[in-house]
């Protein structure tokens, strides 16, 4: 079973997706805390007698649920953003980049593609996070 290590944050406050912690919500002073099942202010989630609904798409599930567009959406940001990052600490400047005939640059080149693959292909965190790592490893340094 591989950990989870990689994942995105959800206000508890708000509850948006991988913006913000609740401790940082810019909307604790403006507003009373969402319920994560119906969405509306002013009540518990434990005590909500109104019908499922996420106040992140309107869907018909609770806010923290991970079938979620929006999270789904904020996750895949989040993957990009991440392989960019260590593409870039590699001297890797896109998923594009042309290669010299160099070996080094050739294994490099086929990694890029395989993390850009991983990013918008994994079906779940776990996949991305084992597809991921195991390609970082061949990166050359």
């Amino acid at each position: 079973n591989t950990m989870d290590v990689f994942t995105i944050i959800q206000c508890h406050y708000c509850l948006e997706w991988a913006s913000h912690t609740r401790p940082n919500c810019p909307f604790k002073d403006i507003k009373p805390q969402a319920c994560a099942k119906c969405g509306e202010g002013g009540h518990k989630y434990t005590e909500c007698s109104h019908p499922v609904k996420c106040i992140n798409c309107d869907g018909e599930h609770p806010a923290t649920a991970r079938c979620c567009p929006v999270f789904k959406s904020s996750l895949q940001y989040a993957r990009t953003k991440l392989v960019q990052e260590i593409l870039h600490a590699n001297g890797i400047n896109s998923y594009q980049e042309e290669t010299s005939s160099g070996t080094e640059n050739d294994k490099n080149s086929h990694m890029t593609e395989f993390l850009a693959e991983a990013a918008h292909t994994s079906s779940s965190m776990e996949e991305f996070n084992t597809r991921f790592f195991n390609a970082c490893k061949n990166l050359s340094y």
